[in-house]
């Protein structure tokens, strides 16, 4: 099964496709090196206050969920915190940054 991406040029000329296990060895790698690279990145962020555009509540956490201006939605980190204020979807608070996790950041609102 051939499963070049639409509009790639020249992929339909291609006589042999990668096996879906190397592929997913790949990925593995780069996900792993991925990591350690968002570790790093985030660990340089604790301490610091971001604007952080709220995308909304998680009840079961208590925690509400956002993103800072160079996070791409579904691709790049959330930043998780709480309030005793309820908030809104679609408003930017500042948000200090105060923990972290693989990918996400932890923080408290500042008021």
């Amino acid at each position: 099964m051939r499963t070049e991406e639409e509009g790639t040029y020249g992929a339909e000329n291609f006589k042999d496709t990668i096996t879906k296990r190397v592929k997913q060895e790949r990925l593995d790698e780069l996900m792993t090196l991925q990591q350690a690279v968002n570790f790093a990145n985030n660990k340089e962020l604790i301490g610091s206050t971001m604007k952080t555009f709220v995308e909304g509540y998680i009840p079961e956490k208590d925690l509400y969920a956002g993103r800072t201006y160079g996070d791409a939605p579904t691709i790049d980190n959330y930043v998780f915190f709480k309030s005793d204020i309820e908030l809104m979807s679609g408003k930017i608070v500042d948000v200090k940054i105060t923990d972290f996790k693989e990918y996400d950041l932890l923080g408290e609102l500042v008021k």
